[in-house]
């Protein structure tokens, strides 16, 4: 009864009570439970520890108490769990992950618990790469790590939680195709934020500015970066509205000659401002030293937008 309590330390008095006093002296089936007990007293003195010492801010000492909890017995994943929100604490995402998914025990804990666990580091770590404007790292997350989260459905993050609704505040929006930091509200883009487009196959897209209820709206920045074609790369600046480049802008791209050169460029709802035909060229944009961009047609001028998550 007191082994089914948690009261190990009583459990282990009545069994050396036992021993000392029962006329019965065949008492090995209860050897496996003294020494299960015995076990239990001391992974969760160490887990009493460890919390005590993360409560007077010793990350070290708690670090050490959880690591011997797990070596006194790995079948109980409090310790496991215990790490990883220490290291998750502590901005160390990767370690948090690392430690999570490389445990070979079998605990009390569902798939679903520890899904949503490795889900936030991961949701942490983007956090802090967007912060500080790595995409490139961005782009390899989804590369390489975005799968094995199975993701289906938009994933909502703010404070170091998952949230199933973002009411009001900064937060995260993670899709299968991208990630959107910023200002949120009722769960919509709403406000400034960034967002980062993984749709295509050779590079990514980069948006910053103002959003209204999940469009871009106001002053942005969209950009593409090819990581491993330059020449591709281009960033439209200016007003947008509902995704749709609208009023005066500026168009940054390489040219033939090697150099970047920026364009202006009018918009009206989505349909950029043909500055003259020539040679069957429908030609939108110029740059100061008289180089232009173009389109093929009079169609190919219309339905101007950014393309990300939507």
């Amino acid at each position: 009864a007191y082994y089914g309590t948690g009261e190990y330390e009583k459990a282990l008095e009545v069994l050396d009570e036992g021993r000392a006093n029962a006329d019965d002296t065949y008492y090995e089936k209860y050897e496996e439970l003294y020494n299960d007990a015995e076990t239990k007293r001391d992974y969760y003195t160490l887990i009493a520890s460890a919390e005590e010492n993360v409560q007077a801010g010793q990350t070290e000492a708690a670090e050490a108490d959880y690591l011997s909890a797990i070596e006194v017995d790995p079948s109980v994943d409090d310790a496991y769990y215990s790490l990883t929100d220490l290291y998750f604490d502590q901005g160390q995402y990767d370690k948090a992950i690392q430690w999570l998914n490389t445990t070979g025990y079998e605990g009390e804990y569902t798939y679903t618990v520890k899904h949503e666990l490795e889900l936030r580091c991961q949701l942490a770590k983007l956090y802090t790469m967007m912060q500080k404007k790595d995409y490139a790292g961005v782009l390899q997350w989804f590369k390489n790590e975005s799968s094995a989260l199975g993701l289906s459905d938009d994933v909502y993050y703010q404070n170091g939680q998952i949230s199933g609704f973002i009411e009001e505040g900064s937060g995260v929006i993670l899709s299968l195709n991208g990630i959107y930091v910023g200002e949120i509200t009722e769960n919509w883009r709403n406000g400034k934020g960034v967002q980062f487009g993984n749709s295509y196959t050779d590079g990514y897209t980069v948006t910053d500015g103002n959003w209204m209820r999940d469009k871009a709206n106001g002053q942005c920045t969209y950009s593409f970066v090819n990581p491993d074609d330059k020449t591709e790369n281009y960033t439209y600046k200016g007003n947008i509205k509902d995704n749709y480049f609208d009023g005066d802008l500026t168009y940054d791209t390489y040219c033939r000659d090697g150099k970047i050169r920026t364009f202006s460029i009018h918009a009206d709802s989505g349909t950029f401002q043909c500055i003259r035909v020539e040679g069957g060229q429908y030609v939108y944009g110029e740059s100061s030293d008289n180089w232009y961009v173009y389109g093929n047609s009079e169609e190919s001028l219309e339905n101007r937008r950014i393309w990300s998550l939507y």
